[in-house]
């Protein structure tokens, strides 16, 4: 008779680990799926049903005169035999200018993306491109990574632009100096003992764009009163000058639309403090020095 194997206490078992108890529960599920699935209508013998295995119900003989073919399976188009009329048949023709015409026809042009001619060339930019983005958000292949990187290369382009524009300046004030701060200052003194070079060139190396351009706009003032195109005066108005100029300037001349111009800048610039970095400012310095150069040779 074989010696029966004894079996050791339960406390001398291996202790149960993490490991141990996901296999017991995944096995116990293992084992509490396999009925589940064994009570499926198309595993009861391993193998689809066919014609062999229908079974034919108790009120039918399965004869085939009582077999309705169409009723178990319905035709999705039903037939009718053609009339026996011996009309003559006429064949119809088409304009074919007409069809081009129709074919170009906006009330026949279906499920296409048409533009809508009251927009401009802005907004039809803007549509393309949010109409692209939305696309490359929705297709799967991408993932989520893709996504993200679009998200991340728009939020860069927008805070960029908000940068160039000096919305952000404030927050970004690592990036460019800052313009010193000039006191406010009345258009009182002399122009005419004014060292022009000499300031300007102090005021751009203090980086000081907005007092250069103010001496900018106090230098044409002195050129067009030395031509006595202007009275200069200390109490008068920069809108005083421009209409000084329009009525002594000859009436072909540009000089007072270019004036205007450069008046409306410096008042932005000194009045209402508008900033100026050293690439505006040499725009500033261009127009000033091209409006000198026309009305002196005027």
């Amino acid at each position: 008779m074989p010696k029966r194997t004894k079996l050791p206490p339960f406390f001398l078992l291996p202790a149960p680990t993490p490991t141990r108890w996901l296999a017991c529960l995944l096995t116990v599920l293992l084992l509490l799926a396999g009925p589940t699935w064994a009570q499926q209508p198309d595993s009861l013998d391993g193998r689809q049903p066919d014609d062999k295995n229908v079974v034919v119900p108790p009120d039918s003989t399965g004869d085939d005169e009582d077999f309705d073919e169409d009723a178990i399976n319905p035709k999705d188009t039903i037939h009718y035999p053609a009339a026996d009329d011996n009309a003559t048949l006429t064949p119809r023709s088409f304009d074919a200018s007409q069809l081009h015409d129709l074919r170009l026809s906006r009330d026949y042009q279906y499920g296409t993306d048409l533009t809508d001619p009251s927009e401009n060339v802005v907004e039809r930019f803007l549509r393309w491109l949010f109409d692209h983005l939305r696309t490359i958000l929705s297709v799967q292949r991408y993932g989520a990574a893709g996504q993200y990187l679009v998200l991340l290369v728009i939020g860069g382009l927008a805070v960029w632009l908000l940068y160039k524009a000096d919305i952000l300046a404030d927050v970004f004030t690592w990036a460019k100096p800052r313009a010193v701060a000039t006191p406010y200052d009345v258009l009182d003194e002399n122009i005419h003992v004014i060292d022009f070079s000499q300031r300007i060139s102090d005021a751009v190396a203090q980086r000081n764009y907005r007092m250069a351009v103010r001496l900018l706009y106090l230098q044409t003032l002195k050129r067009l009163t030395d031509a006595g195109r202007i009275a200069w005066q200390a109490d008068k108005t920069n809108r005083q000058y421009v209409y000084e100029l329009a009525t002594n300037a000859p009436a072909n001349s540009t000089a007072r639309a270019e004036f205007e111009a450069l008046t409306t800048q410096f008042e932005y610039v000194w009045y209402g403090d508008f900033p100026v970095d050293d690439v505006r400012y040499e725009r500033i310095r261009e127009q000033s020095q091209a409006f000198d150069s026309n009305f002196s040779r005027a």
